[in-house]
């Protein structure tokens, strides 16, 4: 029986046995229609959330039974699969057709594409209860329009290759005719129609567009636009290509264009500052002037001078200079650990300050402190860094002096200009003069400073004193009028700007003069707009300004001639800091507008980071790594607005991919601080809030340090918490996560536990991904554990799960666990056949991390196989995958660690010796503990081969005990015992061991790295810790 047929674009509504129904707008329709978009198994916690936002949870999921009764009584309805967690309803659609469409694009007919795309979706079931129905569908139109929008675009790409312009032509009426305001299809649209010979149609087009326009925003066409158009007109037009107009087309599986080209990309030359340059490199070479503070007013140019300043003087210190940004922190107490994070240091348990001294104590090095002056309560810290590091200098970054004893300062003023008139040509040789006449070339590419003109210039140069954020502002409008008349709207600012000097709260008011005097200029639509997008944090794409504050194309491209925003490479608008701030108080004017617009923006950051996350472990991890990375900004700002406002639904949805994204991203510090912010805020005490804690506590608790006593606790008190609420998602999360604990501490059977009752608590709630999941960890935990039958059995298991529903992604990793189980278990003839497999599987889906793991374990069973040439060949090919990716820190210890190895086989010691140190020496820098004792391990074997079996037996004793050593590494050293054990004393044996049993790894890191003998035990001190690896440093 043929499945139901449910359009969902435009007029929505089902065709079932042979008969139209259409959808009315109701919730029981609302809901079939979010079903059959969804085209799998949706959660009912999901559902619930999605119609009862507001709800606790056990209300919700009785108002999802009670709404299901309702659609059973549909009398048309067949294909409704209800279990008791999930819902399915499995029909056809046009928009699954749409998205095969656009899959094939440019290979398939256009019109399909066309002819589908009948409409926004679910046209007429629209939402405007408060529930999350209505901003889920807001947020699909848009998402769903760009995809489409997208492949029109690369079809019209492809048709224009082909000489077919009536055809791309035609293409792109296509997508202005479902919006008209869309200015960057109008630019190609006059491209292709000029390229040709399609003249008059090009300008009838543009034409329309700019009376829609200025009908419906108010605007003009941006000056790129109007430029093409007054080129066609002239009938100067040189054909300009397709790629000289600014296309951005998306790539097939959705990830972001090779190359976008922006309305203004503007490149940031730095000019002049010779003189401050030398003055700063003067006073720090003296020894009595170690702390220089930088002062001046926001926009003088404080930060770009200490960027180039740390380029002049890093030869001058032996460890270099550290730039530290300090502008996002809004705390003292946050100082000494950014410190930390600029200098790359990883968490260890103790107070930043501390470690911070101890790591810079004895280097020679320049440590910049940017942004400083809301700080300055924290300025001790600076004499605390003095203090203790004799070699250390500070320059600092500030509006507002430090007073400390210590402090010198330096004053950072305008750039000079002429202090009477010139003609242009002695003008250019002044630095104020040449960043006006640099600026205003970028908006105005044919404007050149005339003698007539250089008076002006200088005029607007003296106003604005030579600032240089002002000045850069000011040069926006030589496009729109002459420098006279930009002088004399400066004029009317002239004391204001004047008093600037006296202090910081003036200097600061200057800079506001000119953010006020460039609102002014603004009209009414682009001032909504501006003051709209200081919502966002670290820039905002096109979808999300249209998305949550209701910004077109248009007013961006305006606010972008204006100089109020910029685009960077990547197609995200941005403004500078300090215009962030002035549009921000803008905001703040209107409280009930920032409400709205806040509450909007945390459901559209919310979202994207729930839809990306459930993307972080399958087909496009690398891709949603890179967009949840690229705003994360704005995901941090949802998140503070949900802790302030105790959003706990939201909360609890957005904890597992953010808490997935801080572990695969090395951010333990920020993890365990976001999530402590997340339990602070909730109540035990309050039933709607325990699920939400639960999470909270079970994330929390996976970031805290491996030696914090709490931790342990922290997670089962949040898997408590889970229990009782019957959250069966949650707690088949937090056992999954006490698992990954356990594993990455050496906790084996503790692993083994919690994944078991992971297991079956997802048979239970028929979830199959998480089914995957925990076989596939369960092979690499027994793989690791040397007990490579049930890592077979684990892995064939995962391989039927993955392969029954189908995920490539979890199957490669299934096949990657069972290859290297079975090479383990000496079966490398069998081992080849699945490395074989996973490798062609992985290529096809070119996985990054996955090709070079299955690389380097080819690479080891060649070593098996004594082809030892071949073997570094294959390790040094999966060195080269993974260089400059993400996975780099994980997988180059590892590899280099195997490469040591087979060097000592090859007969290269002192090859062998150099792979192993930078192994060792990477491992501890990212506190991947189970690579480093790979390393020791392979030292050990060649101190053996060396004839200093003292050495190799205490290095293969403190590995063989360690509880993260992999067993295959126990079993080496086990065996390296008994042979160096043969050719020494019974005395001398067990000294050694027992040396070697109460080491300390990260000690015995430091001296092998340091060339000097290993430190006895006595000198470790009696404490020690077998397990030093925090699994939060690396997820």
């Amino acid at each position: 029986m043929a499945r139901p047929h449910v359009q969902l674009l435009g007029r929505s509504g089902v065709e079932a046995g042979g008969t139209w129904h259409e959808f009315v707008p109701e919730r029981r329709y609302q809901l079939l229609a979010y079903l059959a978009y969804a085209g799998d198994w949706v959660s009912r916690d999901q559902i619930a959330y999605l119609f009862w936002p507001r709800a606790v949870s056990q209300t919700a999921r009785g108002n999802l039974r009670s709404l299901l009764e309702r659609v059973r009584g549909v009398t048309w309805l067949t294909a409704l699969e209800i279990e008791r967690n999930r819902l399915r309803w499995n029909v056809t659609t046009d928009v699954a057709a749409l998205q095969a469409a656009l899959e094939r694009v440019p290979e398939g007919d256009p019109q399909v594409i066309v002819t589908l795309f009948a409409g926004p979706l679910l046209t007429g079931l629209e939402s405007y209860d408060g529930s999350e129905f209505g901003n889920w569908l807001d947020l699909e139109r848009e998402h769903l329009y760009g995809r489409w929008r997208e492949g029109m675009l690369r079809q019209v790409e492809f048709s224009t290759d082909r000489a077919d312009p009536d055809g791309a032509l035609g293409l792109l009426e296509v997508v202005l005719a479902r919006d008209g305001l869309d200015e960057e299809v109008v630019r190609l649209y006059l491209g292709v129609a000029t390229r040709g010979g399609r003249r008059e149609r090009a300008l009838r087009v543009y034409s329309e567009f700019a009376k829609h326009l200025q009908r419906e925003l108010g605007l003009q066409p941006a000056e790129g636009t109007q430029h093409l158009a007054r080129q066609i007109e002239n009938e100067h037009s040189a054909n300009p290509a397709l790629a000289a107009i600014g296309v951005a087309v998306a790539q097939p599986d959705g990830s972001a264009p090779a190359a976008t080209v922006s309305l203004h990309a503007v490149p940031s030359s730095f000019v002049g500052r010779l003189p401050e340059r030398a003055e700063i490199a003067r006073l720090l070479a003296s020894p009595e002037r170690r702390l220089l503070t930088l002062v001046g007013p926001g926009g003088i140019g404080k930060t770009r001078l200490a960027r180039h300043v740390t380029h002049d003087l890093d030869g001058r210190y032996d460890a270099g200079c550290c730039f530290v940004t300090l502008e996002s922190l809004a705390l003292p107490e946050a100082i000494p650990a950014r410190i930390a994070e600029a200098l790359e240091l990883e968490p260890a348990g103790e107070d930043p300050l501390e470690q911070v001294v101890g790591h810079v104590a004895d280097s020679s090095l320049l440590l910049v402190l940017d942004n400083f002056e809301h700080l300055v309560a924290g300025a001790a810290i600076a004499s605390v860094l003095l203090n203790r590091c004799p070699n250390v200098d500070l320059l600092v970054t500030s509006r507002e002096r430090l007073n400390l004893a210590e402090e010198w300062l330096l004053p950072i003023e305008g750039l000079p200009f002429p202090s009477e008139s010139a003609t242009a040509e002695t003008a250019m040789a002044f630095d104020a003069v040449e960043l006006f006449v640099q600026r205003s070339q970028q908006h105005a590419p044919y404007w050149t400073l005339r003698d007539d003109e250089a008076q002006h210039v200088l005029r607007i140069c003296r106003l604005l004193e030579g600032n240089p954020l002002a000045l850069e502002l000011a040069a926006v409008w030589v496009r729109l009028m002459p420098c006279a008349e930009i002088a004399r709207e400066l004029a009317a600012n002239i004391d204001f700007l004047a008093a600037s000097a006296r202090n910081a709260t003036e200097r600061h008011a200057s800079i506001r003069a000119t953010f006020e005097h460039s609102w002014r200029l603004l009209g009414e639509v682009e001032q909504d707009g501006l003051r709209k997008l200081s919502v966002f944090r670290g820039g905002v794409t096109r979808e999300g300004a249209a998305v949550v504050a209701g910004v077109p194309i248009p007013v961006l491209a305006a606010l972008v001639d204006k100089s109020m925003l910029r685009v960077a490479p990547g197609g995200r608008y941005d403004r500078h800091p300090l215009l962030y701030g002035y549009s921000r108080e803008k905001l703040a004017e209107r409280p009930d507008q920032e409400a709205r617009l806040e509450e909007r923006h945390a459901e559209y950051y919310f979202r994207l980071l729930i839809e990306w996350g459930a993307k972080l472990q399958g087909a496009f991890h690398e891709r949603a790594m890179a967009v949840i990375g690229e705003d994360l900004e704005n995901v941090l700002t949802a998140w503070r607005w949900a802790i302030t406002t105790v959003r706990v639904r939201e909360l609890q949805q957005a904890t597992a991919p953010l808490q997935q994204f801080f572990a695969l991203q090395d951010r333990g510090r920020e993890g365990a601080e976001v999530f402590g912010q997340m339990v602070a805020a909730l109540s035990e005490t309050d039933p709607h809030h325990r699920a939400a804690l639960g999470y909270a506590l079970v994330s929390h608790g996976f970031f805290l340090h491996r030696r914090d006593p709490q931790r342990m606790q922290v997670l089962q008190s949040g898997l408590a918490l889970l229990r009782p609420v019957q959250e069966g998602t949650g707690i088949m999360w937090g056992l999954y996560v006490l698992g990954l604990s356990a594993a990455w501490t050496g906790g084996r059977d503790e692993a083994r536990e919690y994944y078991q009752q992971t297991l079956l608590l997802a048979s239970e709630e028929g979830d199959e991904r998480a089914r995957g999941d925990c076989l596939t960890n369960l092979a690499r935990l027994m793989q690791d554990g040397g007990d490579y039958e049930e890592a077979i059995r684990f892995a064939n298991e995962a391989l039927d799960v993955w392969r029954t529903l189908p995920d490539e992604f979890g199957e490669v990793w299934a096949l990657i666990w069972l290859g290297l189980s079975t090479l383990r278990s000496g079966h490398v003839d069998e081992a080849d056949g699945v490395m074989a497999l996973a490798l062609q599987r992985a290529r096809r889906r070119d996985d990054t991390l996955q090709v070079s793991l299955i690389t380097a374990h080819r690479g080891l069973l060649a070593h098996a196989r004594g082809d030892l040439h071949l073997a570094r060949e294959l390790h040094l090919e999966a060195l080269a995958v993974t260089t400059g990716s993400l996975e780099e820190s994980f997988t180059t210890p590892m590899y280099l660690a195997d490469l040591g190895r087979i060097e000592t086989d090859l007969g290269n010691e002192e090859a062998a010796e150099a792979r192993f140190a930078e192994s060792i020496a990477r491992s501890v820098r990212h506190r991947w503990w189970a690579h480093q004792l790979s390393a020791v391990a392979g030292l050990a074997e060649l101190r053996a081969r060396q004839g200093n079996e003292r050495v190799a037996l205490e290095l293969a004793s403190m590995v063989r005990h360690h509880a993260a050593t992999e067993r295959i590494h126990q079993d080496q050293m086990l065996a390296l015992i008994g042979d160096a054990g043969s050719r020494l004393p019974d005395d001398d044996v067990a000294a050694a061991l027992e040396r070697g049993r109460t080491m300390r790894l990260d000690v015995v890191a430091q001296g092998l790295l340091q060339s000097r003998p290993i430190p006895d035990a006595a000198s470790q001190g009696a404490e020690h810790d077998r397990t030093e690896h925090d699994p939060a440093d690396h997820g």
